[in-house]
């Protein structure tokens, strides 16, 4: 909305206002209180008694509240929103814990009638209150998603609170001279427009990344907070930056993020008989995913027992046990193991791991835990240009197990031959990798003279990174191994049902493959029936005549 149709409009609410003001009462109740459905506790008061003619809240408490009852699973984000609010307004009473840093994004996700939606839109309406003259926006996907917030907005606020002029400008006015705009967040560009105290993006799953960042930096003058309400993001939605969000908060490395998980179990208020019905239809990952909002891979991921908050983990500080697994499965000690996956040139694709002790298993080396520590990706070079990033990211040659595609054997990056670099001419990239000293290259089988077949490898895999009881086995850096951790997440089955050759993701995962099914294989058995076949018995006197 241009600034001269805004001024306008707010011009003509506060008229409607005055009107309304001098054909009332002097004070108006504009007062917020978010309690347990279950017992009726006070867990947060905003607002208060508005005093019309001199535009401020008297101090006293209003003598009626409009009153939204909170279900268990809300109760955990009101508490930490009261807080926050408490925080964000210098209020005395407010204990802060040493360290605490200031937070300026909410994730509020989860499944489908969680609650996280209502709830956002009531800290929304709760902070317009509590702050005279602030600027909030509900940010929705596109201008066809208005239909929520405007429902959800009218039904927490009076009729009395606010003046809304509708279409085209979508504000609501309040009586204290805060603002709730509704805006489209289709188009990044527009969310560079104006400033914002406090921001609701609703359904981010399907907002860019691009708006939500203009909208994070809405925020920077006033200290304010983002509050995202979405669904976990499927296969084509935009907002793949909501399970980032989610991943980073739980890990503690977006130090100033927040995230609460909205779970449709915990809310009376939804049919629990016919979630159990879905749960009986639905394998457990669609249900998880689908209802209850968790924040897995989709289903159509290669290596999809990968979990961006369990398999995503900073390297350990301490109980490197490298040697000791390599000197077991090798009968040699390397400080480092590599695994490569060298494609039609331009595309080479190798993943830096590591063994760790197992706290749950110190003294059993083969359960040890790998985990991806650094990565070599490139887009353009070869086999030579790859083992120099080998030796960047601290790879010792003579000390470093790489785990090669078996076609490395034979066949290196460059099949043209006129293109080969003349050393390397008519070698295979295992031999390129060991006159550049990295000689110790071996292939993801040594009793197969190919590489094993891919779906037994993806099956290897996810059986390794999680076991069906639920444990881990391989983990990830994210900030070591930043492509390595998003080829993962991006790796799909392609319309055949097979894992894609065609994604850049499957580079990474084969590599990664190579490793897991190096030390720990699912060869299948031969399960033919053996048939001997006897030689005919000669007769004998014995019986002749039969």
């Amino acid at each position: 909305m241009p600034r001269s149709q805004r001024q306008s409009a707010q011009r003509v609410a506060e008229e409607r206002r005055d009107a309304v003001a001098r054909a009332s009462a002097r004070w108006v109740d504009l007062q917020l209180d978010f309690v347990d459905e279950r017992d009726g506790e006070l867990l947060g008061r905003f607002g208060g008694q508005w005093d019309r003619a001199r535009r401020e809240f008297s101090g006293a408490d209003a003598p009626r509240s409009r009153v939204i009852k909170l279900h268990p699973g809300q109760i955990e984000p009101a508490r930490w929103f009261d807080w926050w609010l408490g925080y964000h307004l210098g209020a005395a009473d407010v204990e802060i814990e040493p360290g605490a840093s200031k937070v300026f994004d909410v994730l509020c996700a989860g499944g489908r009638r969680g609650g996280k939606s209502a709830f956002s839109f009531s800290c929304a309406v709760a902070y317009a209150l509590s702050v005279p003259g602030a600027t909030v926006w509900c940010v929705c996907p596109s201008d066809a998603f208005f239909e929520e917030p405007i429902a959800y907005l009218e039904s927490i606020m009076p009729r009395e609170w606010y003046e809304s002029l509708g279409w085209p400008h979508w504000t609501y006015f309040l009586a204290n001279g805060s603002r709730i705009r509704l805006r489209s967040g289709h188009t990044p560009a527009q969310m560079k427009k104006g400033k914002a105290d406090f921001i609701v993006i609703n359904e981010g799953q399907s907002v860019p990344q691009g708006s939500y960042d203009h909208l994070s930096a809405s925020i920077v003058d006033s200290g304010g907070l983002v509050m995202t309400a979405a669904n976990p993001p499927d296969a084509g939605d935009k907002g793949m930056w909501v399970a980032d969000l989610a991943a980073g908060a739980e890990r503690g490395d977006r130090k100033h993020a927040r995230y609460f998980f909205f779970d449709p179990l915990d809310n009376p208020h939804i049919d629990q008989a016919a979630l159990a019905a879905l749960a009986e239809k639905y394998d457990e990952h669609t249900f998880d995913v689908q209802v209850r909002g968790l924040f897995l891979l989709p289903p159509d991921t290669v290596l999809h027992s990968w979990d961006r908050k369990g398999n995503e983990q900073p390297m350990p500080a301490m109980g490197d046990v490298t040697r000791a697994f390599t000197k077991h499965f090798e009968g040699r000690e390397y400080d480092d193991i590599v695994g490569v996956d060298v494609q039609n040139y331009p595309w080479i694709a190798g993943v830096r791991m590591r063994a760790y002790r197992n706290p749950e298993a110190p003294g059993d080396i083969t359960q040890s835990l790998l985990w991806c520590v650094g990565e070599v990706f490139l887009e353009a070079g070869d086999e030579v240009d790859f083992c120099e990033g080998l030796r960047s990211i601290g790879c010792h040659p003579d000390r470093t197990l790489v785990i090669a595609d078996a076609t490395c054997d034979y066949q290196q990056q460059q099949r043209d031959k006129n293109k080969q670099r003349p050393k390397y001419s008519g070698k295979g990239s295992m031999d390129m990798f060991r006159g550049e000293g990295f000689v110790h290259v071996v292939p993801p089988d040594d009793q197969m003279d190919r590489n094993p077949l891919i779906e037994e490898r993806c099956r290897a895999a996810n059986a390794r990174i999680k076991t069906k009881g639920g444990k881990r086995f391989v983990f990830a850096d994210p900030k070591r191994c930043e492509k390595t951790v998003t080829s993962i997440r991006q790796w799909r089955r392609g319309p055949n049902g097979g894992p894609s050759r065609k994604s850049k993701g499957a580079h990474a995962g084969d590599a990664l493959s190579y490793v897991l099914w190096r030390f720990f294989p699912r060869r299948r058995q031969n399960d033919k029936v053996e048939i001997k076949t006897f030689k005919r018995f000669q007769g004998t006197t014995r019986t002749r005549g039969f």
